[in-house]
C-alpha cells in the first residue's frame, strides 16, 4: 500500500507488537464496500464496530470462530452481556477513556465462550465521538494467559518443595491452580500408599466428601475405576463415560451418584520411573479431554510426581536419622553400660591388687621376721628367695626394728636362702654397714657355699661383718659381745 490514498478509503495499520489495529476512519458510519467486507472477514482477529448505546454495530467472521456465537447472537445482545462479571467495571472505565478523547487503548477482559468458559481478549479501540462509534480488534490470549498462570503457578509450586512445603498443602495448590485453568472440572491426587497395596487421597477438596472416603485406603487393583487402574498399570486411563467404561463397572454408581461422568487418569513417575500416583481430572459432561486439557494434565502430573518424590526422599532421610539417632542412643547405652562394667571391673582389679600387695606385704613380712632374742639383740632368719623388692624391706623393716629397740646386736640367719644375685649381695653389704652406722654389730649366719662364692666373686667388702655356720652359735655370739656369756 502506498503513503497515498484515495479519500473515503480505510486507513489499516498492520500488526505492531503482536497486535492488530484496523480503524475506520472518516467522517461518519457508511457500509463496507466489498473489498473491505473481504479483509475485514479475513483477519484472524476479532474486529468491530460498537456504539455508544452499548451494542456491536457491526462484527467479522473472527467473532463466531473464537466465541461459538452467531454474529446475529451478540449483535442482538449488549456487548457487557458477554463480558466476564468481574471485568464489567473495567471495561466500562475503558470505554470512557475512549469517550473522553484518549488515544487508542490497550487493555484486556474475558469473553464468555458459547460453551460456558471464557476467553481472554486483548483489544486495541478508538472512539470517534462525531460519529459516536468505536472501532476496535481484539486477539484473543487465552492460551498466553493460561501459560503465564501456568508458569507462576509452577514457579509457586516449585518454590513450596523447595521450602520444604508440607506435601498435602502443595498438591492441594496443584489441584487449585489446574482447576483456575480448565473451569468446570474438578481435580485431585491419588497416592500410592506406602505398603504399595493401596491407595491413598492426597488432595482434590472439590471432590464430594463420600466419594474421597471411598478412595482412600481401597485396595490396589486394576480394572477399577480410573485412579487406581492408572496406578496399578503405570498408563493413562481416560474414561470419556464412566458410565459405559470396562473399569468402572460396578463402580460407576458412586461417580455418577456426586455428577461425575468422565474421570481421566495420569500415572505420576518417579525419576526412576516408579509409579508415585495419578492426578485426575472429573467432568461433569461425558466427553474425552480437550488439547489445552491433556496439556495441563502432563504439567500437572510432572509436578505432583516432583513433589511426592521429594518428599518421599524427604521421609527417608528423616526415617533414616532417626534409625541413626536410636542407633546412638542404643550404642551409647550400651557403651555407658560396657563403661561402668569396665569401670567396675578396673576397680575390682585394683581391690585385688591392693589384697595381693597387701598379702604380699604380709608373707614378706613374715618372710623376713626381725625377732627380738631378748633386750639388745635381734634375730632375722630369712628362708626363701630374696629378690630385690624382698632386699629392700628387709633393709627397711631392720634398721626400723634396730632404732625401736635399740638393739646393739643382729643375727641375720640365712640358712633358708640357697642363693642371692649381685644386687642382693651388695645390698646386704650396705645393710651390715648401715646397721653400723646405727651402733649394731651385725652377725651373719647360715651362708651358703653358693652365696660365699657370689659375695666373694663379687668382691663385696664384708667389712666388720661376722660370719658363724649357724643360727644357734650366731646366737651364743651376739650374747658374749651383751657380756650375757663368759
Amino acid at each position: 500500500m502506498g503513503d497515498t490514498e484515495a479519500p473515503g478509503a480505510e486507513t489499516v495499520q498492520f500488526p505492531e507488537e503482536g497486535k492488530l489495529r484496523v480503524l475506520f476512519a472518516g467522517a461518519g458510519p457508511r457500509p463496507a464496500g466489498e473489498h473491505t467486507s473481504r479483509f475485514f472477514n479475513l483477519s484472524a482477529d476479532l474486529l468491530c464496530i460498537a456504539g455508544v448505546d452499548g451494542y456491536f454495530k457491526m462484527l467479522n467472521d473472527g467473532w463466531e470462530r473464537t466465541l461459538g456465537f452467531s454474529k446475529r447472537q451478540m449483535l442482538a445482545k449488549p456487548y457487557l452481556e458477554f463480558v466476564h462479571p468481574d471485568d464489567h467495571q473495567a471495561t466500562e472505565a475503558e470505554i470512557q477513556k475512549l469517550y473522553g478523547g484518549s488515544d487508542p487503548l490497550e487493555f484486556e477482559n474475558r469473553f464468555r465462550h458459547q460453551d460456558g468458559s471464557y476467553r481472554w481478549l486483548s483489544w486495541t479501540a478508538r472512539a470517534f465521538q462525531a460519529d459516536q462509534l468505536i472501532y476496535a480488534a481484539a486477539r484473543d490470549v487465552t492460551s498466553r494467559k493460561a501459560d503465564e498462570q501456568l508458569l507462576a503457578g509452577e514457579r509457586r509450586l516449585l518454590e513450596m518443595i523447595s521450602t520444604g512445603a508440607p506435601l498435602q498443602n502443595i498438591l492441594e495448590e496443584i489441584t487449585v491452580l489446574i482447576e483456575e485453568l480448565a473451569p468446570g472440572l474438578i481435580c485431585s491426587i491419588t497416592l500410592r500408599a506406602p505398603d504399595g497395596g493401596h491407595v491413598l487421597h492426597g488432595a482434590g477438596e472439590r471432590l464430594p466428601e463420600a466419594y474421597r472416603k471411598a478412595i482412600d485406603g481401597a485396595p490396589l487393583t486394576s480394572d477399577v475405576c480410573s485412579c487406581r487402574t492408572a496406578i496399578a498399570s503405570g498408563k493413562q486411563v481416560i474414561a470419556a463415560n464412566v458410565a459405559s467404561h470396562p473399569d468402572w463397572v460396578g463402580y460407576c454408581e458412586i461417580a455418577l451418584r456426586h455428577g461425575l461422568y468422565a474421570c481421566w487418569s495420569t500415572p505420576a513417575f518417579s525419576a526412576g520411573g516408579e509409579v508415585l500416583g495419578c492426578f485426575t481430572m472429573y467432568c461433569r459432561t461425558p466427553r474425552e479431554p480437550r488439547a489445552a486439557e491433556l496439556k495441563l494434565i502432563q504439567r500437572a502430573t510432572h509436578l505432583a510426581g516432583i513433589a511426592i518424590e521429594r518428599r518421599r526422599h524427604e521421609q527417608e532421610l528423616l526415617d533414616l536419622h532417626w534409625k541413626l539417632e536410636a542407633r546412638i542412643q542404643e550404642r551409647t547405652v550400651e557403651l555407658q553400660r560396657a563403661n561402668e562394667a569396665l569401670e567396675a571391673e578396673i576397680a575390682e582389679r585394683r581391690r585385688a591388687e591392693a589384697e595381693i600387695r597387701k598379702q604380699q606385704e604380709a608373707i614378706h613380712r613374715l618372710s623376713t621376721p626381725v625377732l627380738k632374742v631378748r633386750d639388745r639383740l635381734l634375730a632375722v632368719p630369712l628362708i626363701g628367695e630374696i629378690d630385690a623388692q624382698r632386699a629392700r624391706q628387709l633393709t627397711g623393716q631392720l634398721l626400723a626394728a634396730i632404732r625401736a629397740n635399740r638393739a646393739l646386736v643382729v643375727v641375720i640367719d640365712m640358712t633358708g636362702v640357697a642363693a642371692v644375685d649381685s644386687y642382693v649381695a651388695s645390698h646386704l653389704a650396705k645393710t651390715v654397714q648401715a646397721a653400723g652406722l646405727l651402733g649394731a654389730d651385725v652377725i651373719v649366719t647360715g651362708l651358703s657355699r653358693e652365696i660365699t662364692q657370689t659375695l666373694v666373686t663379687l668382691g663385696v667388702e664384708l667389712g666388720d661383718m661376722t660370719t658363724l655356720g649357724d643360727l644357734q652359735s650366731g646366737i651364743e655370739e651376739a650374747e658374749r659381745r651383751l657380756g650375757l656369756r663368759l
